[in-house]
Parts: structure tokens; C-alpha cells; sequence
């Protein structure tokens, strides 16, 4: 509320700072959501083996019943 009635009181030149201050205010949630998934090991291990392992898991799959069916 603060920096909605600076703005009132600064008039249009402040206008962005103050969309600017509200826009990293909001995706806060967002980017800390992001570091803790990639920077924090263990949960980003397990995200490599869900992932990567499971597609390379999916290609052995695919690979085993086509030489099922021949």
C-alpha cells in the first residue's frame, strides 16, 4: 500500500519503479521454487533420475518389444 500511495503522490514518472518493485515481489515464490529444486543435491538428484534415467529407461523398453515382434 506504501508504494501504491507514492506513486499517487510522485505522479507518472514513478510509474515503473513501482511495477518493477511489484513484479520481483510477486515471482519470489517462483524463483525461490526454482533454486531450491536445482541447487539443493539430493532433490536434484532424484529429478536427474526421474528424467534422465526414465527416458533412457523407455528407449531399452521400446527397443526390447520391437525385437519381440521379429
Amino acid at each position: 500500500m506504501y508504494l501504491y500511495y507514492q506513486h499517487q503522490k510522485i505522479g507518472n514518472g514513478n510509474h515503473k519503479i513501482m511495477w518493477y518493485i511489484m513484479m520481483v515481489n510477486s515471482w519470489q515464490p517462483v524463483i525461490s521454487a526454482t533454486v531450491t529444486l536445482v541447487f539443493v543435491p539430493p532433490i536434484k538428484s532424484a529429478l536427474i533420475e526421474i528424467f534422465i534415467n526414465h527416458k533412457k529407461d523407455f528407449k531399452m523398453s521400446s527397443v526390447q518389444v520391437i525385437s519381440i515382434r521379429k
